[in-house]
Formats: structure tokens, C-alpha cells, sequence
């Protein structure tokens, strides 16, 4: 990747219109670019973007226009696409970057499940006869 990214902050409700050709008449490409979409600049013309889709939901490439009416569709983006899924499970770390820890710590050592599942005991209620179950 080696391209300017773009974040699409437009089209929140349907996403934006893709087109697949830069000119605003060319046909428009099936679907639509879906806001919070990550995209990659492959060529920037004026107003309209040739990009290619990083994460989120489209076309995996097509034209779309920076901005409608004076408000911004996207705009660039430090964020970076997270790194290749299939690359990080085959790397041993669970799926996640070797840089960033897990987000999920499931232990190891819990005790085996009774066989009528577990009782789940509340505190006394002041004038009640021990704990409640439930």
C-alpha cells in the first residue's frame, strides 16, 4: 500500500454513489461506498477520487466525488487498514498484531462446568434465610 488514504465520512444513510469512470456521467458501479469505509488513492482529479477499498463495504474500486453540495464525502485519513486477517492467524498471535495485545484474555484454568450448570448465589436480603438462588 503506498497510496493516500481516504476515510468516507459522507452517506451515512445509503453510502456514497461509486461511479466507474471519472466522468460524473459514466455508469454507476454496483453498490454503494459505505461510510467509515477506509479507501486508497489511485488517482486524485479535481474533485473526484479513483480509489481503491481498504476495508468496509463497496466496490472494490471505482470513482466518487470528494465533496456534494459543499460538505465533505471523504477525507484523508492517518488511519491505517488493519493488517492482512489471514497473514496475522497464520502468524501465531491470534489474530491480532504482534504489536497490540489481545483485547480478549481467556483463562485456561477454569473448573469444568457441573454437569446442572452453575448456581448463581445472591446476598441475603436482611430478614431472608441465606442466599437466594436464581
Amino acid at each position: 500500500m503506498g497510496g493516500q488514504v481516504w476515510e468516507v465520512i459522507g452517506g451515512k444513510k445509503d453510502g456514497l454513489l461509486v461511479r466507474t469512470g471519472k466522468a460524473l456521467k459514466s455508469p454507476e458501479a454496483a453498490g454503494r461506498l459505505a461510510s467509515g469505509s477506509l479507501v486508497e488513492e489511485v488517482a486524485l482529479d479535481g474533485e473526484r477520487l479513483h480509489y481503491r477499498l481498504l476495508t468496509g463495504d463497496g466496490p472494490a474500486t471505482g470513482w466518487v466525488s470528494l465533496k456534494l453540495k459543499g460538505n465533505d464525502l471523504l477525507v484523508r485519513s492517518v488511519r491505517q487498514p488493519p493488517e492482512d486477517p489471514a497473514a496475522l492467524i497464520a502468524s501465531g498471535t491470534g489474530g491480532y498484531p504482534a504489536s497490540q495485545p489481545s483485547p480478549v484474555v481467556v483463562p485456561t484454568d477454569l473448573p469444568q462446568l457441573p454437569r446442572g450448570g452453575w448456581r448463581v448465589l445472591l446476598p441475603a436480603r436482611a430478614g431472608a434465610a441465606g442466599p437466594t438462588a436464581s
